[in-house]
Order: structure tokens, then sequence, then C-alpha cells
């Protein structure tokens, strides 16, 4: 796998060339220094000065340009816009305006994150920035694919190769999503087991989408595996991937060799590690992905253990209002019905879906209230989406 990957960084350099857009200027700190994640964000966010305010900005290496919403931006040069990450200083740079209706106020994009030797700590929820890269640093091979003209909008990525039960897969390291998504075809393998229906995504790249999930037996990066980590698919990333692969060969000129780009690998592969982009002789060569495992794995909660809900939040009365169903669905089985609003669960008021609900087979009492009635039901808390056998 290692020979693969060092192949695909070697035909991405020879087919592309020396990028004539010119590369994100950044300051590097003097000393290692952490930056805390931001309380109830996506995995990665943390406080970012942008001119003279001081903002949550999410490290999202899947995302190629680093975009701040339009209220971040309002007063800013978005030309030669200039971003603080603790000691980092980066720019003058153009950001891009945030258009997806993502509830962020900005994304720092692979265009910066790529020149900067950082790890990511999902145990103690920082991020660390590290004063160079390390050429000894171990690791698999991480490909950064870099614009060869400024207006190729969706690079820079950085590509990683893996396995998914053995069959080689290649994946862009994605730390701004919460998901491992992988495409619909490389899931056809992997149809005689338990699938979860109706998962509804916000992405920066579709909006709202719904989606599938399996899990997989193993998935694994260099000689870092999981097992059991859902996989998520959907047309619409399908599409995107789609995207990205026509545009890295537009980009690349004639003869470029087609590059197939299998999924995106997010944080339900990456939470059991300490994530480190710190190896390579420079931001540009030599680059390596470490992953060390997680000696400790309780800071995560397992995906899909609850009772098979779709909600929005209700102001009147204060609770979830039910808008869907997951397949399979204990709360559907039980009778509830789209446009209930769940008031309390256990006699506890909720304003937002509890986390866990309960361990598997454990039964709740839900109080709603339809059509102006108050009643209460007896809810099962099932895993939805078992380890396949």
């Amino acid at each position: 796998m290692r020979r693969a990957a060092a192949l695909l960084a070697a035909l991405a350099m020879g087919a592309c060339g020396d990028p004539e857009c010119p590369a994100v200027p950044v300051t590097l700190p003097s000393a290692s220094t952490s930056l805390p994640w931001v309380a109830d964000a996506p995995p990665g966010t943390v406080l970012t000065r942008v001119g003279e305010r001081e903002v949550p900005l999410l490290l999202d290496t899947g995302f190629p340009r680093t975009s701040l919403s339009i209220s971040t931006l309002a007063g800013q040069d978005n030309t030669r816009a200039r971003l603080e990450l603790g000691p980092v200083r980066a720019g003058p740079f153009r950001v891009e305006p945030l258009l997806a209706p993502l509830g962020l106020q900005g994304i720092v994009g692979a265009d910066v994150l790529s020149r900067l030797p950082l790890s990511f700590e999902p145990r103690r929820r920082e991020v660390v920035l590290h004063p160079a890269f390390a050429p000894d640093a171990a690791g698999t091979p991480l490909d950064v694919v870099t614009p060869p003209r400024c207006q190729d909008k969706s690079l820079p990525l950085l590509l990683v190769s893996g396995t998914v039960e053995g069959e080689a897969a290649t994946f862009v390291l994605d730390t701004g999503a919460t998901g491992t998504f992988l495409r619909s075809s490389r899931t056809e393998a992997l149809s005689s087991r338990a699938r979860l229906e109706g998962i509804r995504l916000q992405t920066g790249f579709a909006g709202l989408t719904q989606a599938s999930a399996v899990r997989a037996r193993s998935l694994s990066v260099g000689a870092a595996e999981t097992h059991g980590t859902p996989l998520l698919f959907a047309s619409a990333v399908d599409a995107q991937l789609d995207r990205l692969e026509a545009e890295m060969t537009a980009a690349c000129g004639e003869g470029c060799k087609p590059r197939a780009l299998d999924g995106f690998l997010g944080w339900s592969f990456l939470r059991e590690f300490r994530v480190g982009l710190t190896g390579g002789a420079s931001a540009s060569e030599a680059r390596t992905l470490g992953l060390s495992r997680l000696e400790a794995q309780d800071h995560w909660q397992r995906d899909y253990v609850g009772v098979g809900l779709v909600f929005q939040p209700s102001d009147s009365p204060l609770g979830l209002r039910v808008e869907g169903f997951l397949s399979p669905s204990p709360a559907r089985e039980a009778g509830i019905e789209a446009g209930d609003i769940l008031v309390a669960v256990d006699d506890t008021p909720i304003a937002q879906a509890p986390s866990p609900w309960a361990p598997p087979g454990t039964s709740v009492q839900v109080t709603l209230e339809r059509a102006g009635q108050t009643r209460t039901v007896t809810l099962e808390v099932r895993d939805l989406l078992p380890d396949p056998p």
C-alpha cells in the first residue's frame, strides 16, 4: 500500500508540475502550541482571529479553500485576508465567501492547513501547532495535490491510501467531517449486512441530503486499523467525488492520468488516533500522515444507538418535533408519528436529542404532545447499526 501511495504522489507531481498559483504565506510558531477545540462545535473547531475579531473556525482539510461567512467578512478585504491561529499567521491571501448554510462562521481549508505542521488530539480535544515539519516522522504517505492555476478552486486536496476490508481505496483526508464516506458502488460488496437508511446530513457541497450507512469489519490506513466503523454513502457524495476527480484531471491538463477517489476519511475513523500532519521534508515534499492509536477510547460514543427519529427543535412547546424516521426505527414501531413533539424523556424536559439515549436494550418513557394532547410512550433503545457478523 505504501508503494501505491508513493506512486500516487509521483503521478501528481509529474503530471501537474510546479504550481503557478502561489502558496498561502504562513508564519509558524517558535514552539509547539495547543489550541482547545470550541465546546459544542464540530471536532477541530478553534477560535481564530480574523482582523479585529475572534471567531470559531472549523479546521477542515477536506475543504480546499479557506472560506468565511458573510458576517465574518464584513469590513474585510477578502482578497488580502489574514488569519491568526494562536501564534500562527496566515496571509495575506484570498478567502472565499461561505455560501453553504452550515451554521459555521468559517472554515480554514486545505490551502492553509496543508502548509502547517499540526496534530489533532481528539481525546484532549485540542489542536497542536508545531514549529517545523519532521522529515523522519513515521506514517503513511500523504499526497498533497496542489493547484497549478489559481482558478482551480477544488484544490488543494490531501489524499491518503487505505483499505476497506482488504480492498484498496483512496480517501480525501477530511478533518471537517464527523463521518467517513464511501462511494455507493463500493458498498455493494457489503450489501448482505445491516444498513441504516434515512440519515440526514448537512454538507458543504450539497446542503441537506440523505444518506445510508453500513459498518466495515475493518478500515485501515497504513498500520492504523479500526473495526466496526460506520461508512456513510449518498448520491450527493458520489457526485462530489466525481466533480473532484474531473477537476483534478482538468487541472493537470492533457495526458494526466485519471485519479480515482473512493471517499472522505472523517472523524468516525480518525477519533481513535492522534492525527499527525507534521511529517514531511516541507509542506509539499515527502508528506506523511501519522496515526497513533490512543490508549483509552472513552472520549467518544458508539454511533447510531437510539430510537430511530429525525428531529427539529420546537419552541412551542419546547422540545423536539419529529420530522422523520430512520430505518429501522423503534419509535415508529411504538406509534410515534411525524409532527409529534417530544417534550420529556423519563420525566426530564428535553430541548435537544439525548446523547446517548441509554444503553441498547433499555426502555425509556417519552412524553409527547400531539394535536394538543399529552401522552407517554415507552420506547426501546437499540443499536440501530449492529456490527457485521
